[in-house]
C-alpha cells in the first residue's frame, strides 16, 4: 500500500497503463491477487473499473474468478456493472465463479440476483460449469435452488453428468445419477 500510495503521489506513471502480456490494469492485478485496499484507492485515484483485458475480462470478472468476495461488493456497490456481464467464452460472473471452485462466491452471487438460466458461449449453463471444474458443494447447492434443468445440454449434446464423466469425477457423475440425472 505505501509503495502504491508512493507511486501515485508522484503522478508519473498512467493509473490505467497496460502489462505487455495479458493487457491487464493495475487495478486488474490488485483484484486478482485481492488487495481490497489497493483496489479502492486505485479506483479512488480515477482507475477504469470497465476495462477489459486481453481476453475481455473486466475487474468484476476477474473478481469472481479468483473469489474476492469483499473486493466483488464493492465493485457492485459502484453501480456501473451488470452482475451477469460477459466475458471470455461469453461466461458471466457466476460461471467465472463455479469454473474456479469459488462456491462462496457463487452463492453470493446468487444472493444478489445473478441469471442462473444463462448458457456461454458452447450452451454451457452454471451446472455444466461447476461440473468441469468437480466442486461437489457448489453443485448441491445449485440443485437445491430447483431452477436447473440436470439434463440440460450445451451445443455438443452433453449434460452436466458427461462432462463430469469426461472429467473422471466420478462422485459427480454418481451424485448427479442420484439426483436422477440420465
Amino acid at each position: 500500500m505505501k509503495i502504491v500510495r508512493k507511486v501515485l503521489s508522484e503522478g508519473k506513471e498512467d493509473i490505467n497503463c497496460r502489462a505487455k502480456k495479458l493487457n491487464m490494469t493495475p487495478l486488474m492485478t490488485a483484484t486478482m491477487v485481492k488487495h481490497l485496499y489497493v483496489v479502492k484507492l486505485l479506483v479512488q485515484r480515477g482507475a477504469d473499473v470497465l476495462l477489459v483485458n486481453k481476453h475481455g475480462e473486466n475487474t468484476l470478472l476477474l473478481s469472481c474468478q479468483v473469489g474476492a468476495v469483499e473486493i466483488t461488493k464493492f465493485y457492485l456497490s459502484l453501480n456501473v456493472f451488470d452482475i451477469n456481464c460477459r466475458g471470455r467464452w461469453n461466461s458471466t460472473p457466476l460461471m467465472r465463479a463455479a469454473r474456479y471452485n469459488q462456491g462462496e462466491m457463487v452463492k453470493f452471487l446468487v444472493s444478489k440476483g445473478a441469471d442462473l438460466s444463462l448458457v456461454d458461449g458452447s450452451g454451457n449453463n452454471v451446472l455444466h460449469t461447476a461440473c468441469r471444474s468437480g466442486d461437489l458443494a457448489t453443485i448441491k447447492y445449485l440443485l437445491s435452488l430447483n431452477v436447473l434443468n440436470i439434463d440440460a445440454r450445451n451445443r455438443s449434446g452433453r449434460t452436466a453428468a458427461k462432462i463430469a464423466k469426461f472429467r473422471k469425477k466420478q462422485d459427480l457423475v454418481d451424485f448427479l445419477k442420484f439426483q436422477g440425472a440420465q
